[in-house]
């Protein structure tokens, strides 16, 4: 049986998530931690997921725990000028382990098509964030407009160009 592992999109399912959201408040250091907490409480809850890998753009020096294991969780900063999109994708596309099958888990257009050209299954950030029975198989795919928590495709573009002006990304 092939082992599955989750790559996550990470600020894609921070602005993309309410709670997490709302994290921001605190700072960005707790919303990722959030992302985080959230995904080592699925570990433990389900068995159909062996590890996540969680992708932010940016430097890991804002989070100490960035590239050791944390409960089957990994952190992935992106290097300087490196795009976290373009990351995901390399880890698609490398496929360094036998018998894995990757999960893409981001509400971006850009990363879930490519992922899906790569092999890789696909769910969005809602249906992530939603699930609580069945499979990885064949997640349904509901984001036309907006996501259910009320961020569109533009608006989430906006954010991501804000984010790499304010971090110095071109």
């Amino acid at each position: 049986m092939k082992k599955k592992i989750a790559i996550v999109d990470g600020y894609n399912a921070i602005y993309r998530n309410a709670r997490l959201r709302k994290r921001l408040d605190v700072s960005l250091a707790s919303a990722r931690e959030g992302l985080v907490e959230h995904c080592i409480r699925y570990l433990a809850t389900r068995r159909d997921v062996s590890e996540f890998r969680i992708v932010f753009d940016g430097d890991s020096s804002v989070m100490p725990y960035s590239n050791a294991g944390n409960g089957g969780v990994r952190v992935i900063f992106t290097r300087t000028k490196e795009d976290a999109d373009d990351r995901i994708l390399a880890l698609v596309r490398e496929k360094n382990e036998r018998d894995v099958e990757y999960v893409v888990i981001s509400s971006d257009n850009y990363v879930s098509g490519n992922a899906k050209t790569h092999g890789a299954l696909v769910m969005t950030v809602s249906e992530f964030f939603g699930l609580t029975a069945g499979t990885w198989k064949n997640p349904r795919r509901q984001d036309r407009g907006c996501d259910e928590d009320g961020l569109s495709p533009v608006q989430e573009r906006e954010i991501n160009e804000r984010l790499k002006k304010e971090w110095g990304i071109e």
